[in-house]
């Protein structure tokens, strides 16, 4: 079973839930949603079938390898102004007050050789955990846009080889808040089949269109973004380590904002070592958020490493005012311990205090050998009472001549 719904003429691409493996029967809990890329341009999908299991539990076990789903060429768009041609648009875009009420018309194709019964609804979007645009479960009540809209037909046959164009409004309710809002408008195939262990299983195929409204009031486009960091490194390795940065990002605005987005690594002192500028970060919605990692090389250990990543946030919305979003970072340091050159500087320190210790405790050669100290002399004098006296020194006389 395939689990990706692959376009043929389009960049339009739709993923089926996680739950869903290939080459095995699905779990009865599985959801039935779609997920589709943000696309450049809207023609004809090439849909491959998702089993939205029906079958028991225990089957995935008992059963062989199911029988190939059909291929179906069809497909979705906004009605161009020459209905029989598929237009310019790729999605459904508004800028509507509180209450306002627009109607706009969306065309179902058809390349295939046999009628195609089809259920349109209209659901919520939702940014996915790789930051694609997706649709909520088809089982799960809208709350959003999709709630906002309205069909005069809610089944289609579509004939072959050809395009049925369904007329629809939408109405803001007077509680919308101010800013982007986002919804799908979906298209709907479904067909029994039988397994070959004699099961029956229902094929959901479904194409969806983006709906983008945009209500009046204060916009406030802000993103935020918190930032963990991982040094690695060998502790005797000669050269740098490896950084690993987690980074998450908010849209905690009310515009939908995508972002240039760039990496720097600081030494202390706010010394930049490296800068590494990533891939454009993927538009969100608002409340949306998406968790990237990066990793960079070749880093020194510089004893602590800051990474910080900056963003610089736009918007690729075609609606209505666009105001600057004002630049977001977020940061996150750690140890970068050099063990190999401590261990050096430790040893150099040992050998020159070990050196200077050996040389203030050996005399200098060449030195004069120090003469030892003269020995005390008592003072002269008489001593009373002894049996002989002791005549002080007399100063010689002068001689005279005559």
């Amino acid at each position: 079973m395939t689990t990706l719904l692959d376009p043929c003429w389009s960049d339009l691409e739709v993923h089926m839930p996680a739950c869903v493996i290939a080459g095995r029967t699905p779990r009865p809990a599985c959801s039935r949603a779609g997920r589709l890329a943000r696309p450049t341009s809207l023609l004809i999908l090439c849909v491959l079938a998702l089993v939205a299991g029906s079958a028991p539990a225990g089957a995935a076990h008992a059963a062989g390898k199911p029988s190939p789903a059909p291929t179906v060429l069809w497909g979705i768009s906004p009605t161009a102004a020459d209905p029989t041609q598929v237009g310019t648009r790729t999605t459904f875009g508004y800028l509507l007050a509180k209450g306002g009420t627009v109607t706009d018309r969306v065309t179902i194709w058809n390349e295939g050789d046999q009628p195609l019964p089809l259920r349109l609804y209209a659901t919520d979007a939702l940014d996915t955990a790789d930051g694609k645009f997706g649709i909520i479960p088809a089982d799960q009540r809208p709350t959003g846009v999709g709630t906002w809209v309205t069909f005069l037909e809610r089944t289609v046959i579509v004939p072959p080889h050809s395009g049925h164009v369904t007329p629809f409004t939408l109405r803001v309710p007077e509680v919308a808040g101010p800013g982007d809002h986002a919804g799908a408008i979906v298209a709907m195939l479904q067909t029994p089949q039988s397994e070959p262990n004699g099961h029956q299983v229902l094929v959901q195929q479904q194409v969806a269109a983006p709906v983008y409204v945009r209500v009046a009031g204060r916009l406030v486009p802000q993103l935020s973004v918190s930032v963990s960091a991982h040094y690695h490194r060998r502790a005797l390795a000669l050269g740098g380590g490896s950084l690993d940065v987690g980074y998450t990002v908010r849209n905690v605005g009310n515009v939908r904002l995508a972002a240039h987005q760039s990496l720097e690594v600081a030494a202390p002192f706010g010394i930049t070592m490296k800068t590494v500028h990533l891939p454009d970060l993927p538009e969100l919605l608002p409340g949306a958020k998406l968790t990237q990692v990066a990793h960079v090389h070749g880093v020194l250990p510089v004893i602590r490493v800051t990474a910080i990543v900056h963003l610089d946030p736009f918007s690729k919305s075609t609606v209505g005012p666009q105001p600057k979003a004002p630049p977001a970072s977020g940061s996150s340091s750690v140890w970068a311990i050099p063990w190999l050159w401590l261990l050096v500087l430790l040893l150099v320190g040992l050998y020159l205090w070990q050196r200077r210790a050996r040389s203030g405790s050996a005399p200098a050669q060449g030195s004069p050998t120090p003469a030892p100290p003269a020995a005390p002399v008592a003072p002269e004098e008489a001593v009373d009472g002894a049996e002989g006296t002791v005549d002080a020194p007399t100063e010689p006389q002068p001689t005279g001549s005559g």
